[in-house]
């Protein structure tokens, strides 16, 4: 994870990057939290390591931007996984 300019990770062979949105940031507490939350549930789907890092990344983006928080991933991504 790396804040706001995304994240990056390898897996094996394997190493992919998620840009972050551009997004007024509201709240990030609990934001590595639900990023790890959005990762893993694409990855639990058979997402490859790219989507389930948009994945994270976006649901994370989503939280932190909103007031009341919201908890969804975009269309992009939730037909990606």
């Amino acid at each position: 994870k790396t804040g706001p300019r995304g994240a990056v990770a390898r897996r094996g062979g394997d190493s992919a990057v998620a840009k972050a949105p551009n997004v007024r940031v509201i709240d990030t507490i609990g934001a590595g939290d639900i990023f790890n939350a959005g990762y893993l549930c694409a990855i639990s789907r058979g997402a490859g390591l790219a989507a389930a890092l948009d994945a994270g990344t976006a649901l994370a983006s989503g939280a932190i931007s909103t007031n009341p928080r919201r908890y969804t991933l975009p269309s992009t991504v939730r037909e990606a996984v």
